[in-house]
């Protein structure tokens, strides 16, 4: 239960697509490096260290979103607010050292970690002008959805091979005040100099879609990055889709780069990317070019590849992904587009010796690095990978044998959540059980659990708390009168472990989910509810190995999303 719980060309600098495509890097007429060309070599294990007040580090790193205000009420009405601020650091990149630069937490849901925070670093956050190697800033990803490391900028390299507009992307070991963190993805952000490698002009509108589709009352999620802010743009989409069938490409046409569109749907399937904007309406950018004034579509937040396990469903086809309005109703006009690109990728970029040999690069160059108990973690998800890039053609080709599947699957649904109840818990335990090998009968307590007006009983099992990765965890586990077993999971700053100690579960700093195996036998379970807005209290705490902790949680239950 732990295990699943903690998880819930090659590109050379300045070469120029081939491919028959308007993605021509800008010509700047300079003679002199290109800016990012070293911070960027992917072949360099770059080192950053920062240097920052204890106490800023601290509430940096647990800044968060408040999950419950984002997702609730009418929750894609606006873009997700950003909780995080800049704090004052000193930054050594690769030796060089920079005073007085800019740091702050980034990242939605999935890469959220206090113990390993993603980053954004500015240099000019607060002294006009200071760049490193020609760039402003650095995007530093934790990865916490890569175990093996390497699979960001593995996608956003196989991203460039397709002659997509994409990142640069460089590995570097990160220190905060003498911790090692070890190795992040170092990602370049998606802003005009970016773009301005791959377009004629990088000054045109840029939106990120988080939460986004082209929908009625999807468009209000999209946050504008560059340019007037007219959504005008998004919402031809949004009317476009809504033509006659035979009308519907025609109109699409003047408003997408279509060939340059089927190539960025074909490259998330390909790549296995389920959390991109083709399954669910997330990680994307989307830019108007100013010269054609046509729409391109960008890669972001690229950790969870290459797996072949579907989320959308074990009956969900895999050589297609279409949850989005987009793909999903070009794919029911005629799916012979998107299977004409994706059968074209995999005979052009999808080499499998080629895609081995960049696995094997990047493997040794990050495992001397990457993880703390010598890297079997990392080699294990690595070898996942090449197990995927040996089988994805096979795969693909072996479910389109026999003609193209149906999706099988509906528009992508409403993420806002509901208040559906409650879930009360009474519990006593000691600090430092969590991880025991039997957490069934550890601990005392009781258990409430109302759904939709009707109370359930439900049986005590057992509790356990404890800290791993820098976060204070309880769990509180019970089965319900029909055989099920429901499992409370919170997490908080392990500081808070002090007896009277009481505060609200809101998602600032902590998290909280209702965890659920419906066959009773604690061998399958998964997040059936987000859990918040109520009171948890340690009326016994401390946190020396065997310390007693009691206490109460009494949280509202919600669903959705």
């Amino acid at each position: 239960m732990r295990d699943l719980i903690l998880l819930s060309c090659l590109l050379i600098v300045g070469c120029k697509p081939t491919v028959d495509l308007p993605l021509d890097s800008a010509d700047t007429g300079s003679t002199g490096p290109e800016p990012g060309a070293v911070i960027y070599d992917i072949d360099t294990m770059h080192l950053v260290e920062v240097e920052i007040d204890a106490d800023d580090w601290d509430e940096l790193r647990w800044q968060q979103r408040n999950l419950l205000e984002m997702f609730t009420g009418d929750c894609l009405e606006e873009p997700f607010s950003s909780p995080y601020t800049y704090f004052h650091a000193e930054v050594t990149v690769d030796g060089e050292r920079f005073d007085d630069v800019g740091i702050r937490k980034k990242g939605l849901i999935g890469s959220n970690d206090p113990s390993r925070p993603s980053l954004k670093i500015r240099f000019d956050e607060y002294r006009d002008g200071l760049l490193h190697d020609g760039v402003d800033r650095l995007t530093l990803n934790n990865g916490r959805q890569d175990p093996a490391v390497i699979s960001q900028c593995l996608g956003y390299e196989l991203f460039h091979d397709a002659q997509r507009p994409a990142s640069r992307c460089s590995f570097a070991r990160v220190v905060v005040n003498g911790e090692d963190l070890e190795v992040y993805s170092n990602v370049e952000a998606v802003e005009p100099p970016m773009l301005a490698r791959w377009f004629d002009d990088g000054d045109g509108d840029l939106w990120e879609g988080q939460g986004s589709d082209f929908r009625e009352d999807w468009l209000g999620t999209f946050e504008v990055q560059e340019g007037s802010g007219d959504d005008a743009p998004l919402q031809a989409v949004v009317d476009a889709l809504d033509e006659p069938d035979d009308q519907v490409v025609a109109s699409l046409e003047g408003l997408i780069h279509m060939d340059a569109w089927y190539r960025h749907w074909a490259m998330e399937v390909l790549l296995g990317h389920w959390d991109g904007y083709a399954g669910n309406t997330n990680n994307f950018f989307v830019y108007l070019d100013p010269d054609s004034q046509l729409l391109h579509f960008l890669p972001w937040g690229i950790d969870a590849l290459f797996d072949s396990a579907s989320p959308f469903g074990e009956s969900a086809p895999s050589s297609v992904v279409a949850n989005t309005a987009l793909p999903q109703r070009l794919y029911q006009l005629d799916p012979e587009p998107y299977y004409g690109t994706l059968l074209g990728l995999l005979d052009e970029i999808w080499i499998e010796d080629d895609v081995m040999a960049r696995v094997d690069a990047m493997e040794a160059l990050v495992l001397p690095f990457a993880d703390a108990d010598g890297g079997a973690g990392v080699s294990e998800a690595v070898d996942d990978i090449r197990s995927y890039v040996s089988g994805r053609r096979g795969a693909i080709e072996a479910e389109i044998a026999s003609g193209y599947p149906e999706l099988g699957t509906e528009l992508r649904s409403w993420p806002c959540l509901e208040d559906h109840g409650s879930l009360d818990v009474q519990f006593e335990t000691t600090w430092g059980s969590y991880g025991s090998s039997d957490m069934y009968s550890t601990g005392s307590g009781s258990m409430g659990f109302e759904l939709d007006e009707v109370d359930h009983e439900v049986e005590f099992l057992g509790a356990v708390a404890g800290e791993a990765h820098g976060q204070g965890i309880l769990l509180v586990a019970g089965r319900v009168e029909w055989g099920s077993l429901l499992a409370l999971w919170l997490t908080f700053p392990p500081d808070y472990v002090v007896a009277g100690n009481s505060w609200e579960v809101d998602w600032s700093s902590g998290e909280a989910y209702l965890y659920y195996d419906e066959g009773g036998t604690g061998e399958a379970w998964g997040v059936a509810a987000y859990l918040g807005n109520g009171p948890a209290t340690f009326d016994q705490a401390g946190t020396d190995l065997g310390a007693a902790l009691s206490g109460s949680v009494d949280l509202r239950l919600y669903l959705g999303g």
